[in-house]
Parts: structure tokens; sequence; C-alpha cells
């Protein structure tokens, strides 16, 4: 009951397709029971018409599926483009929410609809193998082979989400950094999977269609006993005209349908060059790409008349240093004996002056954040088929250790920052003019120091 209860609560309209596809199989094991019962009693269906209502109720499920599936997609994806107001945990809850619907919706369907198709399947050859009164049985349609060439593609969904959900209940230690690139790479190997399956349906759907229209021609030619609906159909020519019209139009629509998704599939996700940042509309950073890897960080953002700390607004800098301060205890509280916290992303406008910058540095070192790293952000637009515009803020780095003017040399950096270049930062007119000449250095392997006077005087 919980595990259907976490299904419910993960798919998007999960309280309404979950219900429906359980109904679903009840309904298709009550047909079967009716067919096996009648024929037991010598008293089988004579019309078909119980087993068509049963094939038919079976599509409204992929459906909904079909709309849950993309409710979840836009839920994701959103958390790159919320507003500054959004909290980060919000964000965090709408990318989690969202892969998780779409990951427990994929498998609860397919796995559905293939029970029911099953159930179906079966009733209906209960009915059709039963002998009629003139003593003989009716024929198995042919045209029914062709929903089996669906069977690889339903296969390949499950083992895509097998895949996710393993690679995701193995990413539970795993270092934030990190995750994003396995999480790419399974994506990558389970997009190859699904597609080869897909690739399988595709052949088999044909195949199978031929079979069915050279099984339907052969019996005509035989003079093979027609079944009951067929015989109906036969009065009167207007009605496999219509169905065969309708067939054509659906067919047509689905390929419609398809054509977008196809090309959605087809198109490579964009590469990251940086890491994803969920705070959109910070300061305008320099356009500069750092060569630096990101960690999980503290995100510090001068804006040109404000600062603000994980999207929260500070009063001052000395606001600032405090609550910084808080977090490293906090962080040394639960991380006994462990690395010490003392890195931090900041993101500066880049028209920042550099007495404001020596102030906000100021405020970092007296919190002992002292290897922080300059973020320099970017805003992607991709236009996506389905997805359509897909806006990301894309955040490189580079890399600094930052000292006060009056520090006495650490025996344990001497090796790794011997060869340091010193930049002070009254040499430059604003950040934009610092950044670029950080980058250049960091980009030619030269560890920087950054040294700040220990008080405003």
């Amino acid at each position: 009951m919980d595990a259907l209860r976490g299904t419910i609560d993960d798919i998007f309209y999960g309280a309404i397709i979950v219900p429906l596809g359980l109904a679903l199989i009840l309904f298709q094991l009550v047909v079967l029971v009716v067919a096996v019962r009648r024929r037991r009693r010598g008293r089988p269906l004579r019309s078909l018409r119980l087993h068509a209502i049963a094939g038919l109720s079976i599509l409204p499920l992929p459906v909904l599926i079909g709309f849950s599936v993309h409710a979840a997609r836009a839920t994701m994806l959103a958390a790159f483009t919320a507003s500054e107001d959004v909290f980060a945990s919000e964000k965090a809850m709408a990318l989690s929410h969202g892969m998780a619907g779409q990951m427990s919706a994929f498998p609860f369907a397919t796995s559905t609809i293939v029970v029911s198709l099953a159930l179906w399947s079966i009733g209906l050859a209960t009915t059709l193998s039963a002998s009629q009164p003139e003593g003989r049985a009716r024929s198995f349609p042919p045209v029914a082979l062709i929903p089996i060439g669906l069977a690889p593609l339903a296969l390949g969904v499950v083992n895509w989400s097998a895949r996710l959900i393993k690679t995701f209940a193995a990413m539970a230690g795993v270092p934030p950094q990190d995750k994003g690139t396995i999480l790419e790479g399974t994506l990558e190997i389970a997009r190859g999977e699904l597609t080869a399956y897909a690739r399988v349906s595709m052949i088999a759907i044909p195949v199978l269609t031929l079979a069915a229209g050279v099984l339907t021609v052969m019996r005509a030619r035989g003079g093979a006993p027609a079944s009951d609906a067929t015989a109906a159909a036969g009065r009167s020519w207007r009605l496999p005209l219509l169905a065969s019209a309708a067939a054509v139009v659906v067919a047509g629509l689905l390929v419609l349908e398809a054509r977008p998704i196809a090309a959605e599939n087809a198109l490579p996700w964009p590469p990251n060059r940086g890491n994803l940042l969920v705070y959109p509309n910070g300061p305008a950073t320099p356009d500069l790409i750092g060569p630096d890897p990101m960690s999980f960080m503290p995100v510090v953002e001068q804006f040109r008349d404000h600062v603000m700390l994980d999207r929260a607004p500070l009063q001052d800098l000395g606001d600032l240093e405090e609550r910084l301060t808080t977090l490293r205890n906090n962080y040394q509280l639960l991380h006994p004996g462990g690395d010490s916290a003392d890195v931090a992303l900041i993101l500066v406008d880049a028209a920042t002056p550099s007495a404001r910058l020596t102030a906000l540095m100021r405020a970092v070192r007296g919190a002992w954040f002292y290897r922080p790293t300059f973020g320099f952000t970017k805003t992607e637009h991709h236009d996506r088929p389905v997805i359509g515009n897909l806006e990301r803020v894309i955040v490189t780095g580079a890399q600094i250790k930052l000292e006060y003017t009056d520090d006495e040399p650490d025996a344990d950096d001497a090796g790794a920052w011997k060869d340091a270049v010193e930049l002070r930062l009254k040499d430059f007119a604003d950040y934009d003019a610092f950044a670029r000449r950080l980058v250049e250095l960091r980009r030619a392997g030269k560890p920087v120091v950054v040294k700040v006077p220990r008080s405003a005087g």
C-alpha cells in the first residue's frame, strides 16, 4: 500500500492515472472471465463488441501518460528559469519531482498497458476459438498480429526506467559535482538502448502488417470461414471503408504528432561547458570562461548596489562575514576531523570598482574562506523541437588563494604556491579588468594569490 501511495505521489496526475490503470486491468480480467465462463457453458459470445470496447478502453491511458510526462518535464525545466525569489531548495525539489514523475510514469504505464493487452488478447482468443452453433470456430483475425510489434518498445521503456532508477539509487554517496556527469552518461547509454528497441519495433510492425495482409488474402482466396464480425461487415461496403479511412486519418495524425518528438529525441543535448547554476538573474559577470572545476560551495553575489549569500539579501559586508562564519562553523560541527570549509563561489558584477571588490574579499577572508572561486555566468538559449526555448545558466570558475597582507607564509602550501602570481586589486580599475587577468593566468596554469588589507584603514 505504501508503494502504491508513493507511485501516486510521484506521477503527475497520479490520482487519476493510477486508479485508471488498475481499473483497466480489472476490466480486462472481468471480460476474460466472462469469455471463459460462457465458453465452458457452451454459450460463447456471439459478438465481438465487448472485446472491441475492452480494447478501446486501453487507449486513454497512454494519452494521459503523455500529458503526465509533459508536465513532469515542464516542472523540471522550469527550475532552471525560476524567479530569483524562489529558494534553491524549492528548485531542487522541483527538479527531483520532475525526474521522479517521469521515472515512475514510464514503468507504470508500460507494465499496465502490457498486462492489459495480454489479458485482452487472451480473452479475444478464448472467444474466437470457441465453437459456433454451426460447429465451426471463429478464425483469429490476422490484424491482431500488428500490436505485437510494440512489445520490443515496451521492453525498452522498462529497461530505460530500470537503468535510471538504479543510477539514482547508486548516487547517494557521490559528490554533488560528479552527479551531473554520471547522470548524463547514464542517459546517453539508456537513450542508445531505447533507440535500438524502438528500431526493432519499427521493423517488426511493418513485417507483421505485411504478414497480416498476406494471411487475410490467403483466407479470402481459400474460402476460410470469416468471423461473425467480418461477416456482418461484409454485408455493407460502407463499414470497412469508413474503418479504413478512420485508421488512415489516425495514423496520419500520429505521424504528425510523432515528428517533433522524434526530432527532439534525435537532437543531441547541448554539452555542458561548466556547471548548471540554479540562480538566474544574477550579477552581470565578465564575459569569460574560467578553466577551474567547480564544487559545492556557498554562493556570494555582489551586485552593483547590494550583496547576497545563497540568494538571501544581506544588510552589508559585515553581515556577509558573520553569516559566512556561521556556515563554516556549522560545517565543521557536522564534519569533525574532515576538511575545513574554505571554498566559496564569488559572482561579481563586471563594473564593480576595485575598492568595493577589496572590501568584499576582506569579508570573505575574515570568515576563513581563503580559497574562493570567481564565477563567470553565461545564459544559453537552445531551441528544442518539443521543449521550445531552453534557457540555461552555465557557470565556470577561476580559483585564487586569498590572504591578508600581513599573513605569515603557510608551510603546507609552500610547494604548491611557491611560484604563485600575486595580483593586487588596487592595480585594476574594476572587476572586469581583474577577472580578465586572472583567467589569463589560470589558463596558463599559474596559481594566483590575492592579498587584501586586514582592515579598511
